[in-house]
């Protein structure tokens, strides 16, 4: 593969943060069974917490509304945790938030239909984005 010169490589670096000032996301339309939430919440509680979340400030208030990682959240909240590791993305605006949700749901895992046709069509909406 060849390299791309106008290619800088960018690495968010992240910071713990206290899981009070985390939420997860509206419009997010990933779901998960029992059995794999038990296998995530295993994996977690044997290796720990070795991937960060990701979050983007709230418009709406203080805190940070979760982008990638809402099970982990869900999980850490469950065990116990005090605090996480979060890249915090602070140069996406609400439009690139749900872009982003919605992305990185459609190659994460199991999908809720109505809730992704939902996100999909109000970042349509929202964007003037041709989705097709």
């Amino acid at each position: 593969m060849t390299k791309n010169k106008n290619f800088k490589p960018v690495v968010h670096m992240p910071v713990l943060m206290d899981i009070g000032e985390l939420e997860v996301s509206p419009g997010n339309s990933q779901r998960q069974s029992k059995h794999v939430h038990a296998e995530l919440t295993k994996s977690i509680m044997t290796d720990g917490m070795d991937e960060a979340l990701i979050a983007v400030p709230r418009s709406d208030g203080p805190g940070y509304w979760v982008v990638s990682g809402n099970h982990r959240l869900q999980i850490c909240r469950e065990l116990g945790f005090e605090q996480v590791p979060v890249v915090v993305r602070h140069d996406w605006g609400a439009i690139e938030h749900k872009l982003q949700l919605v992305r990185r749901n459609f190659v994460r895992g199991e999908i809720d239909k109505k809730a992704f046709t939902a996100a999909v069509n109000s970042l349509a909406t929202e964007s003037h984005l041709s989705l097709i």
